[in-house]
């Protein structure tokens, strides 16, 4: 049997929520389903309408020509034209009565501007794309094992040429020069994080990574793959010389709640209580909760659905990608975490697809 289409899919939450068509203006939704390829994530270059029958794909002259999917109906935008008028010439064409929108993406500015200009009753929507696209299909899940390949090899040779004097912002901006040689991109800046640093989950690696690799430092390091729009995500942790007594037990425990988190994935239904169990192994070993979510979907996005939180309501299913990421952080000593990409598979089953040893990784000065 065929597999069915992005668009049917969304047609057929259209159906449930008693809508004639939805309006699309998030990024990534819209690429998703049209292929549509702008300069900025941030600007609306283009608006996409799901109807019953058609896609609309609308955008401005200097995008037209690119576009090249037979699927769609596209319509110009210019002064003469703009984007109330042509809405309003879809809603009268396909005779719409109620119009979503995705409430997480329209400011209060835009929905205000069309519920005064389209003739039409709006009504929010909340995931329905994006709900969509949590289950990834064979083609998604070949571009994302593909970025934790290239992440992989860069992460591999950028940690055997770390040398004493290095920043953390140096090591970064190696990483992303790795990557641009390689054909690839970042997904997310690198956090490079050293020793107390890395007890800042976030650092701000671009902004304030000026200290430098010293013996005995350990080197948190965050990064990202970018292949076919589609991301990976990895977390390790290096050590130049040898570690303290209370950095190993910290990280043997962290490396242990890691692999229970990732083998609940195939156990539990839920994802809040992975996050749950995780965060409980690690308090009976004495070490605070992680001020994070245990881990993330990642796909067109480095953090969309679902989440594996403590307040998630989502289920595990086949062809989630996820990432597994649990921390230790000492304030004014060190932090520590271990994530990886992990897919689940068709029978329910989780399967890592970084594959980077998760030992504590040694440097050599």
């Amino acid at each position: 049997m065929a597999a069915i289409s992005r668009i049917d899919l969304v047609r057929s939450e259209l159906e449930k929520l008693d809508l004639d068509a939805c309006l699309i203006s998030q990024h990534h939704n819209i690429f998703y389903l049209t292929a549509f390829q702008g300069l900025s994530e941030q600007e609306r270059e283009a608006w996409c309408v799901v109807t019953k029958e058609k896609i609309y794909l609308i955008t401005d002259g200097r995008y037209i020509d690119s576009v090249d999917n037979s699927n769609l109906t596209i319509r110009e935008l210019t002064a003469e034209n703009a984007l109330p008028k042509i809405l309003s010439g879809i809603i009268k064409e396909e005779k719409v009565t109620s119009l979503g929108f995705e409430a997480e993406d329209l400011t209060y500015h835009e929905y205000s501007y069309f519920k005064k200009n389209a003739a039409v009753s709006l009504k929010e929507t909340r995931r329905l794309v994006s709900g969509i696209r949590e289950k990834k299909d064979d083609e998604e899940i070949a571009a994302i094992t593909e970025a934790c390949r290239i992440m992989d090899q860069c992460l591999k040779e950028v940690s055997g040429a770390i040398s004493l004097g290095q920043t953390e912002r140096e090591i970064a901006l190696t990483i992303e020069w790795w990557l641009k040689q390689h054909g690839s991109d970042l997904a997310f800046d690198p956090i490079v994080a050293i020793n107390e640093h890395a007890a800042i989950p976030h650092f701000n690696t671009k902004a304030d990574g000026d200290t430098k690799v010293t013996a005995g430092a350990v080197i948190l390091i965050d990064c990202g793959a970018l292949n076919n729009h589609y991301m990976s995500d990895i977390t390790r942790m290096l050590v130049v010389g040898k570690p303290t007594a209370e950095f190993s037990q910290a990280y043997q425990a962290l490396l242990e709640a890691q692999e229970i988190a990732i083998q609940l994935l195939g156990e539990k239904q839920h994802y809040k209580n992975v996050d749950l169990m995780t965060r409980a192994f690690l308090e009976k070993k004495g070490y605070p909760s992680y001020a994070h979510s245990t881990g993330h979907g990642l796909g067109l996005e480095i953090h969309e659905g679902p989440k594996v939180a403590l307040n998630s309501k989502d289920t595990i299913q086949p062809g989630h990608i996820v990432t597994i990421e649990p921390g230790i952080y000492l304030k004014g000593k060190f932090g520590i975490r271990i994530e990886d990409t992990v897919v689940i598979d068709e029978t329910g089953q989780p399967r890592c697809l970084t594959l980077s040893p998760k030992a504590l990784i040694p440097i050599s000065v």
